[in-house]
């Protein structure tokens, strides 16, 4: 038996992102996989174009929320109850969409991660203890199906800022049953807020770490230099940052 997925898609005055993302969404798009938009109150001519597209959406809306997990949270309780949630965000791409046996109540997939107009290493997931929060060993939401109905309990609490994401995924790992799989199925753009506001990014790391009741020096020790390029990051202007890396990139 097909197992019903949700893909829940996040935007805000992004355009194009969510044109890119729509080309790769929308082929894939079955009467038991359906696609949720929610956006923030665009004012760039994104509502519009989900109104052109409606028709290939199972749920849309174009309103004031409080930030991303906010939406991403609305997305969940606007899709089907009994399928699979996934969240494929404006400027990321659905390379493959696998079969979901049913069996589990999560699946873990791999991750490509685009930054600075460069494709990475593809980001493979390893199973891993609820001790080891760091930031290389954690999964990223455009390669997590969970079931909605471990979802809605749970939810991406907004409190934590960043990585409510990191915090949601550790939970599931946690309490419920996962499944983990080498396969590559989506693109990351890793242009976005974490990208760029770094320390907001270790603050929301440590957040999670408090709230799973870890030792916050224990997570400094293994992460040093994680934390230390966030707060150089932090120090430096970003538009420098990118500069550099652009050099270094053509140089080397």
């Amino acid at each position: 038996m097909q197992v019903d997925i949700t893909i829940i898609t996040v935007t805000r005055n992004d355009l194009e992102g969510l044109k890119y993302t729509a080309q790769s969404v929308i082929p894939k798009l079955t009467d038991h996989i359906r696609w949720v938009i929610i956006d923030g109150a665009s004012s760039d001519g994104t509502a519009d174009y989900i109104k052109s597209i409606s028709d290939h959406l199972h749920y849309f809306v174009s309103e004031q929320d409080g930030g991303i997990y906010s939406a991403m949270n609305k997305g969940a309780l606007h899709s089907p109850v009994d399928s699979y949630l996934i969240w494929i965000n404006s400027g990321d791409s659905l390379l493959s969409l696998p079969i979901i046996d049913g069996k589990c109540d999560a699946y873990f997939y791999g991750v490509k991660i685009k930054e600075n107009g460069v494709d990475k290493i593809p980001f493979i997931p390893n199973t891993f203890g609820i001790g080891s929060v760091s930031p290389c060993a954690q999964y990223f939401h455009q390669g997590f199906f969970v079931r909605r109905k471990i979802f809605l309990p749970l939810m991406y609490d907004e409190s934590i800022g960043l990585s409510a994401d990191m915090l949601l995924m550790l939970q599931v790992v946690k309490n419920f049953s996962c499944r983990v799989l080498p396969e590559v199925i989506a693109l990351y753009s890793a242009e976005g807020q974490s990208n760029s506001r770094p320390l907001s990014l270790l603050l929301s790391h440590l957040k999670v770490v408090s709230k799973l009741k870890l030792s916050i020096l224990k997570y400094i020790t293994i992460n040093n230099i994680f934390v230390i390029k966030c707060i150089i990051k932090s120090i430096v202007p970003f538009s420098w940052l990118v500069i550099f890396r652009t050099y270094r990139t053509e140089k080397f």
